[in-house]
């Protein structure tokens, strides 16, 4: 289709979230126990979930040296592929993400008493 060569070298850094399409809870657990120290009982609880998201569309940073060319610097190349060896990657951009936005909703109040 194309008939034409670029040599040159081709730098993406500091990645950042465009958009999430969608959000899945596939999978929630929970844990309760307890613990008697010193004629005191103590109750721990605790709930985990998974979160899937679809459609997750990555943006870069990307600076060219090409031969004939020069150099340029975009933002906004859009990849849109994710995957789970991104761990953590997603530990550093995608949980304060979805802590802010946990904020604007509202939760249902979850009592342990007594467990």
């Amino acid at each position: 289709m194309y008939s034409w060569y670029l040599s040159g070298i081709v730098v993406y850094s500091n990645g950042f979230v465009n958009s999430i399409e969608m959000v899945n809870v596939p999978a929630v657990s929970n844990m309760f126990t307890r613990r008697v120290n010193a004629n005191y009982t103590e109750y721990f609880a605790g709930i985990s979930a998974t979160l899937d998201f679809d459609n997750v569309k990555l943006g870069m940073d990307v600076s060219t040296n090409i031969e004939g060319i020069g150099e340029g610097h975009y933002t906004g190349f859009n990849h849109n592929l994710m995957s789970n060896s991104y761990s953590t990657w997603a530990n550093d951009i995608l949980l304060p993400i979805v802590t802010r936005k946990v904020e604007k909703y509202e939760f249902p109040e979850i009592r342990f008493d007594g467990c």
